[in-house]
């Protein structure tokens, strides 16, 4: 068990190392960050420090030694975007949210409430079966609350649809899987 987290660390530590490089490269190389940077009010050249500090850190992230100093210089700078998104989308008042922004996030908070509520009641009512199946119903119990968001989603016309069952299904064992491998890295404590 102890190998498969460090192999599931390893694998986000990548995968973050892409997501920073990646952008951090086409700063260098994009003509429109240098735009946008100019446009959002910071000094000239500010885009090529940023830039350099997502590659840098990005490949930081791969160095163990390294590892923790440049998740929290990245973090820095996750934060410091997301202060410049809230300052220019969020609160800006003129902003107008589309029908698809309300629906996702309604999608979201109907599973939240499916998850939170309604599948302890399930899970608990069905430990028998559970027991029973050595935990493999509670795939079905997966499924079954995937349905019902969708189900509760296409009442309130968002948009979430299914084809039936098997679908629901491995959507759910997809949603399962991701949420797995979070806790499997993040832990549960």
């Amino acid at each position: 068990m102890r190998s498969l987290k460090i192999a599931g660390t390893w694998l986000l530590q990548a995968l973050l190392a892409i997501v920073m490089v990646g952008p951090g490269y086409q700063k260098f190389t994009g003509p429109v960050w240098e735009r946008m940077f100019r446009s959002w009010g910071y000094p000239d050249h500010f885009y090529l420090v940023i830039g350099a500090v997502e590659v840098i850190g990005g490949l930081a992230l791969l160095i163990p030694k390294f590892t923790s100093y440049s998740a929290i210089v990245l973090a820095v700078v996750m934060l410091g975007a997301l202060w410049l998104l809230a300052a220019l989308v969020l609160l800006d008042p003129t902003r107008r949210y589309s029908r698809s922004e309300y629906r996702l996030l309604g999608i979201a908070l109907i599973l939240a409430i499916v998850n939170g509520f309604a599948r302890p009641l399930v899970t608990f009512f069905s430990i028998p079966l559970v027991v029973l199946t050595l935990g493999l119903f509670l795939l079905v119990i997966n499924a079954l609350m995937f349905g019902l968001t969708i189900w509760i989603s296409g009442e309130l016309d968002l948009g979430l649809t299914s084809t039936g069952f098997g679908a629901t299904f491995v959507g759910a064992l997809i949603v399962a899987a991701v949420s797995w491998a979070g806790e499997l890295v993040l832990g549960t404590e």
